[in-house]
């Protein structure tokens, strides 16, 4: 059983390299999240996010950041991203210049 579940969590992470992960996170706004609004982060496979908020639709609210265990930048990040990216065990700290 134990072997299985394995194989199972090597295969899941497999699939997800391959077609990447869609993360649905809350509104971090009191007022957005009192109403329910919800928002799908996407990180592809090949290791590119995007967001269906506002803010990373019209560039507005977005920062640099740079993994800093892979030294990978990752040029348009929302707050939602940021935390997804955290919530997954990233290092990542914001580049301001």
């Amino acid at each position: 059983m134990e072997e299985e579940n394995l194989e199972f969590k090597l295969a899941r992470k497999v699939w997800d390299k391959i077609f990447g992960q869609i993360f649905e996170v809350g509104s971090m706004d009191w007022s957005r999240k009192h109403e329910g609004i919800r928002y799908n982060v996407k990180r592809s496979g090949s290791d590119e996010w995007s967001c269906d908020c506002m803010s990373f639709k019209f560039k507005s609210g977005v920062v640099k950041v740079k993994d800093l265990k892979t030294g990978k930048e990752y040029d348009r990040t929302c707050k939602h991203i940021r935390f997804v990216m955290v919530k997954e065990g990233m290092k990542i700290k914001p580049i301001y210049a």
